[in-house]
């Protein structure tokens, strides 16, 4: 069993620093929907908070450094480009939500 290190920084409200041990990645987003942007690409999350269900996407992925040269791909296709505005979409929305409802 390996060593495992992760720790979370919270910069300001829907804003937080990820440190583990190979790596750094920032998350903007609430406990219901959030995204995700590491070195390896973009996830966006969307979840129903305190049950433990979400769904994790993976909207943009970062090429890996290669020797071969593998052959030209389009950059994104459109379901993948329709999930990332959904996702960010409801981001937004939880994140105004979750505003109206502390300060109201």
């Amino acid at each position: 069993m390996g060593l495992r290190f992760r720790s979370s920084i919270q910069v300001m409200p829907g804003v937080r620093i990820n440190l583990s041990k190979t790596g750094i990645s920032t998350t903007i987003g609430g406990a219901g929907a959030n995204i995700n942007v590491s070195r390896h690409g973009t996830d966006g999350t969307v979840g129903l908070p305190g049950t433990g269900i979400s769904w994790r996407e993976q909207i943009v992925r970062r090429p890996r450094a290669s020797h071969t040269r593998l052959p030209r791909r389009p950059i994104a296709y459109p379901s993948k480009v329709a999930t990332g505005f959904m996702l960010i979409g409801l981001a937004v929305l939880m994140a105004a939500v979750s505003l109206v409802l502390r300060y109201s």
